[in-house]
C-alpha cells in the first residue's frame, strides 16, 4: 500500500495565510477525494470480509496512508 503523509500545517501566524491555507486545502481534498478516486459503496449482500476492508479503506485514507 502506498504512503500519503500530509503536509505538515505551518503554525498561525497572522503572516502566512497562505501557506496555511494552501496546506489545509491540501489535506481537505485528499481526503473528500478530490485528488484521489472516490470510495466507492459496498453492495447491500456485502460479507463481513468486505465491510472489514471497506472500514481500513477508509481509516488509511483519513490517517492518509493510502
Amino acid at each position: 500500500m502506498a504512503t500519503r503523509k500530509f503536509a505538515n500545517v505551518p503554525p498561525f501566524t497572522g503572516q502566512n495565510d497562505k501557506n496555511v491555507i494552501a496546506a489545509l486545502a491540501g489535506v481537505v481534498g485528499f481526503i473528500t477525494a478530490q485528488q484521489q478516486p472516490a470510495i466507492s459503496a459496498l453492495d447491500t449482500t456485502a460479507t463481513t470480509a468486505q465491510i472489514i476492508a471497506k472500514v481500513n479503506e477508509i481509516i488509511a485514507r483519513l490517517q492518509g496512508t493510502q
